[in-house]
């Protein structure tokens, strides 16, 4: 079991910081590793911080989270990601593979929605996730089908988020529904839910 955390928040408004609670309770989640990644959408409206504690299961070393490319003008895609991955597209993951870099390998290429949630409709296993994929200025998030990963939301002024795959006293956490994938553009700072199994897109109101 690991640990994800991601504040996705306007410019404009105070960012906030990692409780000395939550932190410890990330820690005590994955206790392998600590990572941190920041991130700034284009034109600078939106500052994210992605992070990641690691409890290693899977394969022959620790893979340190977040997964991310340091590419682009605005650092590149980073994946956050809990889960366990039995098969992928079909097809069984090695148990000395890393599901997450698996995973993240076929999401570095997506370059649209339909691609993005082609990936996530190809994995098989619990998991809860948070993906910020830079080509579309766009940070992907949920868990699967039968919700058996936890992934929290707390909702923040001028439109931004904080998930969390667990909460703390701050603020008003709610469980992220297992109904689909949401999703927040960079650009309109609208959120959107766009179906698991049928293809579709839904405004969301509550974000």
């Amino acid at each position: 079991m690991c640990g994800i955390h991601a504040v996705i928040s306007p410019s404009s408004c105070s960012f906030p910081e990692i409780s000395p609670e939550l932190h410890q309770n990330l820690v005590n989640r994955g206790p392998d590793y600590f990572g941190q990644v920041m991130r700034e959408s284009s034109g600078g409206r939106w500052k994210l911080r992605f992070t990641s504690t690691v409890l290693a299961l899977r394969g022959d070393r620790v893979t340190k989270q977040p997964l991310h490319d340091d590419s682009g003008s605005g650092g590149g895609n980073v994946l956050c990601w809990n889960g366990e991955g039995w098969r992928f597209m079909g097809e069984v993951i090695g148990e000395h593979e890393n599901d997450g870099e698996v995973i993240y390998r076929e999401l570095k290429e997506a370059r649209s929605v339909e691609e993005v949630m082609g990936v996530w409709r190809g994995v098989e296993g619990p998991f809860a996730f948070v993906f910020y994929c830079e080509a579309l200025q766009r940070v992907f998030w949920g868990r699967d089908r039968l919700g058996r990963r936890s992934l929290m939301v707390r909702r923040l002024e001028g439109g931004g988020v904080v998930l969390g795959s667990i909460a703390d006293g701050e603020g008003k956490w709610e469980e992220v529904e297992a109904d689909g994938v949401y999703s927040l553009g960079l650009g309109d700072g609208v959120a959107r839910r766009h179906d698991w199994v049928e293809e579709g897109e839904n405004l969301h109101r509550g974000i």
